[in-house]
């Protein structure tokens, strides 16, 4: 299972990782780090590695945030997602 104190430690390299980005890339730096700390409730059991687990959810939540926004959309089927369509 993974630990908070894992996924925080990530989330604040990310941090500092960001201020090494050109100024106008910052934003996308702060924004992956908002959505890491934003999930570190969730429950990651199947990962054994953070940094896995920490990938995984940033993408999760890009996806919803761009189904969201209408950027893409996932069509559902009973059995889950089969596919993305811009």
């Amino acid at each position: 299972m993974i630990e908070k104190s894992a996924l925080k430690k990530i989330a604040d390299r990310w941090a500092r990782g960001t201020y090494a980005l050109r100024k106008d890339d910052q934003l996308y730096g702060h924004k992956l780090v908002e959505l890491l700390r934003r999930n570190y409730s969730v429950n990651l059991v199947p990962f054994e590695d953070p940094l896995d687990a920490a990938i995984f959810v940033v993408l999760v939540d890009l996806l919803k945030e761009m189904e969201i926004t209408g950027a893409i959309r996932i069509l559902k089927t009973p059995t889950g997602p089969d596919t993305l369509t811009k």
